[in-house]
């Protein structure tokens, strides 16, 4: 396994900094994880959990989903890299929790979507879903999670 540059890098190195704050080692995980899905997609899709699930129904309208995070927070659990679901050319829901542990959550719930095959990486730190997952997002019924909804918020 090859590292990506910035990971095989003496620290301090010109560029690492700035890819670190950046979140891209995350990015590129989870666009590699997609890239693997898309040329060895798994035989079936695997049991999804609560907030993957609710992911999904946000996403069955747009299909686009965005990892970012937001540097000029000042409490480090608002500058963690969040899952952002795109409702209409203004507005995103935000999944990210009154406490790190919930944006965490929604995050790996993101990981365990790439995983599942259903998700395609464009750029930096945009990704959609693929055709299966426009189906499979458009059969959850989404009275079902309530509960997990509420805990993202409506960004403008």
């Amino acid at each position: 396994m090859t590292l990506p540059p910035y990971l095989g890098t003496v620290a301090g190195s010109a560029g690492a900094w700035d890819d670190l704050t950046a979140s891209v080692p995350t990015i590129v995980a989870m666009a590699q994880l997609c890239a693997n899905r898309l040329v060895e997609p798994p035989e079936s899709l695997p049991e999804l959990g609560d907030q993957a699930r609710a992911i999904l129904v946000s996403a069955q309208d747009q299909g686009i989903i965005e990892i970012k995070g937001n540097n000029s927070e000042f409490e480090s659990s608002k500058r963690m890299i969040a899952v952002y679901v795109e409702i209409d050319s203004n507005t995103q829901l935000m999944f990210r929790g009154k406490t790190p542990e919930i944006t965490i959550q929604f995050l790996d719930a993101f990981r365990e979507l790439c995983s599942a095959g259903i998700i395609i990486h464009h750029v930096g730190g945009e990704f959609s879903l693929n055709t299966a997952g426009y189906e499979l997002a458009r059969s959850i019924d989404k009275n079902n999670l309530s509960e997990i909804l509420d805990q993202a918020t409506l960004v403008q």
